[in-house]
């Protein structure tokens, strides 16, 4: 704190970097009370990949439980979920996840309600 009061460089990229984090939880907490848990996923594996058009395929970044509290979803709903996904091309063996069409699971998310985006 002593630091930070003393440098104004440091207290200004302490607030940037403070201001960064609280937009990213503003927009993950938008996302969960916006969105329902399979558009939620569809979000988060589409920002796993580069591409934009195409098949793709990820290795989860973490464990299942991690990653669907950081979705905010129970483990057993994010499985369930990525079940219903294999109707818009995504394949799950353990944490491989294959997307047979970029543009298929985007067709999910084309399809969100107004307001719910």
């Amino acid at each position: 704190v002593r630091l930070v009061a003393a440098d104004t460089a440091l207290a200004q990229h302490c607030a940037q970097s403070v201001s960064r984090q609280w937009g990213v939880l503003l927009a993950q907490v938008k996302q969960i009370k916006t969105q329902g848990a399979a558009e939620r996923l569809a979000h988060f594996l589409l920002s796993q990949v580069s591409a934009t058009v195409g098949p793709a395929s990820l290795t989860l970044p973490g464990m299942k439980k991690q990653v669907a509290t950081r979705l905010g979803i129970k483990p057993e709903t994010f499985s369930r979920t990525l079940r219903k996904l294999r109707a818009f091309g995504v394949e799950a063996n353990g944490d491989l996840i294959r997307i047979r069409s970029i543009e298929r699971l985007q067709s999910l998310l084309a399809h969100e309600p107004a307001g719910r985006a």
